[in-house]
């Protein structure tokens, strides 16, 4: 079985080529001497040519102990738009320590928004989730040789963002949160009859959601995201049925932030009191007035408070986050894709001192290419240290952490 919340994880791509649009390109490139703080490499290990990746996730699919790599890919139509009905999820096994085209292996699913790996049914063997806008989710058992897809079919509830697997009651075999739509999977073809639902507490307006144990009772709890963006919204676990009321929680949070928060939620113990404390980056991207990161910090002994300001603010940078202990000293850090400017900026927690609070306390700039890149953290050189896999307009980057453990508690 599954972990209460499961580490998101990253894969791609396939055995049919379409002409010279699609163009797979692996190059090993030489690693530039880095600065003496970096913690990542400044060139890329590999790069991956690709057509509008959408999604990656990471993790061994043909049990040979290795992580593999998979991506959805969008097939060009004849009026040079994305043919979106043709997306397919393409994998790449690792070879020699690295990644080629072809790829071995792919699987066709329409519309593919976003992809997870993980055990799901606990055979020990990995298996792989794809959210689809369409026939919303698809398992890819492991002891199916990824080969057999198990959908849902047409579902009454709009999914959108994830999958996500956690266990959000002891039912089924997993559970996954796409948005505020929660599926229960039983294996198999076997879902719950219809979807579940987190219903906001005046409109059905909720639209992404994290699982969490925010308050380390060992009961998973959700936080969920509205569509106007502006207030964090925590339901405390248990939930013992699929339609879930903000009305009927015996415990229930709202936090507001003082702008959109329109590049989503980090949750890490970003003061090293060892509780889970929440980020949430501003939507604003172009000004720079704008460019902000929220940080709530839970206040021991009762955690988070309804209406509760920020702990702290991060000046100067919003974007796509992640939280990842990248120098494995036993704390959180935090990993930014500026929406803004060119990069992924590293920000590195210290021992008995405040994180940063602008941008220009970053620790390294890892410089992408692009600007408001999506990635995804995972070891993929089996070091024990995190690296970073960067999906953008039309490749795949992946930048390999150098290994430096620095402080720590």
């Amino acid at each position: 079985m599954i972990s209460h919340t499961m580490s998101r994880r990253s894969l791609w791509q396939s055995r049919m080529i379409v002409g010279p649009l699609i163009a797979f390109i692996l190059c090993l490139l030489p690693c530039i001497a880095p600065a003496a703080n970096a913690q990542f490499t400044e060139a890329p290990a590999f790069l991956l040519g690709v057509t509008s990746p959408v999604a990656v996730a990471v993790g061994d699919l043909n049990s040979d102990g290795k992580p593999d790599l998979a991506i959805s890919v969008r097939t060009p139509g004849a009026n040079g738009a994305a043919d979106r009905k043709n997306d397919r999820v393409d994998i790449f096994y690792q070879k020699a320590g690295t990644y080629a085209p072809p790829a071995d292996t792919s699987r066709p699913v329409a519309y593919v928004t976003g992809i997870q790996i993980g055990d799901f049914d606990g055979d020990g063997t990995n298996d792989m989730a794809v959210l689809s806008s369409c026939s919303p989710l698809h398992i890819f058992v492991g002891g199916e040789r990824i080969e057999k897809d198990h959908a849902t079919g047409k579902d009454p509830n709009f999914a959108r963002g994830g999958p996500i697997a956690c266990r959000l009651n002891s039912k089924g075999l997993c559970d996954f949160l796409c948005g505020a739509v929660w599926f229960k999977w039983f294996g198999g073809d076997n879902f719950s009859r219809v979807s579940g639902y987190f219903h906001g507490p005046r409109l059905n307006d909720n639209i992404a959601s994290q699982p969490a144990d925010l308050n380390m009772d060992g009961v998973t709890d959700v936080i969920l995201t509205p569509q106007d963006r502006k207030t964090i919204r925590l339901y405390y676990g248990p939930f013992m049925v699929q339609n879930v009321f903000a009305q009927d929680m015996s415990q229930y949070v709202e936090l507001p932030t003082p702008l959109p928060f329109g590049r989503g939620l980090a949750v890490g113990d970003f003061n090293g009191d060892g509780r889970p404390d929440i980020a949430a980056s501003s939507a604003a991207g172009q000004d720079p007035a704008g460019r902000k990161i929220f940080m709530f910090y839970q206040n021991a002994p009762i955690g988070f408070s309804s209406n509760a300001t920020p702990s702290a603010v991060m000046e100067g940078i919003c974007g796509w986050m992640a939280v990842v202990d990248v120098n494995r000293d036993g704390l959180d850090d935090l990993l930014v894709s500026d929406a803004g400017r060119d990069g992924i900026y590293l920000f590195l927690q210290k021992k008995g001192k405040p994180f940063a609070a602008s941008v220009n306390e970053a620790d390294q700039v890892v410089k992408t290419g692009g600007r408001d890149v999506k990635f995804v953290v995972a070891d993929i050189n089996g070091d024990g240290y995190p690296d970073l896999i960067v999906t953008m307009a039309d490749n795949v980057k992946g930048f390999l952490n150098l290994g430096k453990t620095v402080g720590g508690r």
